[in-house]
């Protein structure tokens, strides 16, 4: 789960090389696995556009 102990980054990782972040769901009564839409696809997350 997000904001939770072991959501975050590995401490070895080189976090310098990351350019941004996205959330999965961004309904959070819709389980989501996808990382373009919520599993309702009536909401897009912004990694379509940032690709």
């Amino acid at each position: 789960m997000q904001h939770q102990k072991g959501a975050e980054f590995h401490p070895a990782l080189n976090q310098s090389a990351i350019q941004a972040t996205f959330q999965k769901g961004i309904n959070a009564t819709i389980d989501s696995y996808i990382a373009f839409f919520d599993n309702d696809h009536q909401h897009a997350t912004q990694l379509d556009r940032w690709l």
